[in-house]
């Protein structure tokens, strides 16, 4: 099930023996929460201060120009209308957001810590997306490349996008 994490569905209803819940951002951490084990979620009162930390920042500070300029650079992939002027401002008010990504990700290897969490796979829906067009936004400063570049090469990354054919080793 934590697949549906990874690609960003917002839109099919998850059912769980009656409990329905439709959006990703409450899908993905119930997911986690029923199994702790997977360890997406930190229990540590500090370690998920800073989980919730990173995932507020995640929605405001990425979320909100990724998305138009990654949706925007979607569509365009497909043949479909482009609006460039959207893209270019999206893209460069990211740009200097990155810039905050990358002090803080000198600083530890994953967004909530030195722990891979929940918050990271938050970024898979349009980070990649961002990416298209011969953008290099995710991979010009070096922490966030050094970040996204272990995101994106995830064994259930690589399994959503077709490129593996197991994720046991995730």
């Amino acid at each position: 099930m934590f697949d549906r994490c990874e690609h960003g569905d917002h839109a099919r209803p998850e059912d769980d023996d009656g409990f329905i819940l439709y959006e990703s951002r409450a899908i993905c951490p119930y997911i986690a929460a029923k199994h702790p084990e997977s360890g997406l979620i930190p229990t540590d009162p500090r370690a998920n201060a800073l989980f919730e930390q990173a995932a507020a920042a995640e929605l405001t500070n990425f979320d909100p120009s990724a998305s138009k300029a990654g949706l925007e650079l979607f569509r365009k992939s497909f043949g479909a209308p482009c609006d460039p002027a959207v893209v270019a401002e999206q893209l460069e008010i990211l740009d200097k957001k990155l810039d905050a990504y990358d002090a803080i990700l000198s600083k530890q290897r994953y967004m909530a810590g030195d722990t891979f969490t929940l918050v990271d796979l938050f970024y898979l829906p349009y980070a990649p997306l961002v990416q298209l067009d011969e953008s290099n936004i995710m991979t010009k400063k070096p922490n966030v490349a050094r970040w996204y570049k272990k995101l994106v090469a995830r064994p259930a990354w690589l399994a959503v996008n077709g490129g593996a054919e197991t994720t046991t080793s995730y």
